[in-house]
């Protein structure tokens, strides 16, 4: 019997330090590289989309044009995410061919994200759509500092549920993030 238990006090801290050593290797940031205009500022935008496993967004880089603006920022940050990721480990967040319908960034630091009805009116089951949320409020949070949270809505209205199971009716608050030079 006391063999028993220390095997299973052996698997157990064996299972333990697999699961801390998998959580904390990150898979490497990946994109395509977007061509900006020799001579004009370019900044490197995270976008995180979600993974086809676990529920860690996977992120790629862009080098895009630097905006004006922290309200031009989240625009192009936005347009960039309606686009398909680049990483065969990565779903892409919105339908192909979809393009946003408003952007707003208000003085309090809430934005506003008007998608077209197709684009949330998606067959996703809990998993999914929890990632789909954190894959969009982390790309917001490495990406926009202005913003403190977001607000989702659907041709122009709010909606009672985001895609079928969280609520979408309120504000997501952007988690303070660790910046990716720590890490």
């Amino acid at each position: 019997m006391k063999r028993v238990l220390i095997v299973a006090a052996c698997l157990a801290v064996a299972a333990g330090g697999v699961f801390l050593w998998r959580s904390r290797a990150r898979p490497a940031v990946t994109g395509p590289v977007v061509a900006v205009a020799p001579g004009a500022e370019a900044v490197d935008v995270v976008v995180c989309y979600p993974a086809r496993a676990g529920l860690e967004p996977v992120e790629e880089v862009r080098r895009l044009p630097k905006p004006a603006s922290p309200q031009d920022r989240l625009v192009q940050l936005v347009s960039e995410m309606h686009q398909p990721p680049a990483s065969a480990n990565a779903l892409p967040l919105f339908p192909a061919g979809s393009v946003p319908r408003a952007v707003f960034l208000s003085s309090d630091g809430t934005a506003y994200l008007d998608e077209s009805g197709p684009a949330l009116d998606r067959p996703l089951g809990p998993r999914d759509e929890i990632v789909f949320v954190r894959s969009i409020l982390r790309a917001i949070g490495r990406n926009c500092p202005d913003v403190k949270a977001v607000v989702f809505l659907s041709d122009g209205t709010a909606r009672s549920r985001l895609c079928a199971h969280l609520p979408a009716h309120g504000r997501y608050l952007i988690p303070k993030l660790v910046p990716a030079q720590a890490r």
